[in-house]
């Protein structure tokens, strides 16, 4: 088993990055704007 693409046999887990992945560029996009301001 190869655990570099744990994508590939685990959906769930996928889902979660991506989910967690947009919270954080959210995160980021959100305070780039109020530093800007």
């Amino acid at each position: 088993m190869s655990n570099k693409a744990p994508g590939n046999k685990h959906p769930r887990y996928t889902h979660y990055t991506l989910y967690t992945y947009t919270l954080y560029t959210i995160h980021i996009h959100t305070h780039t704007i109020h530093t800007i301001h």
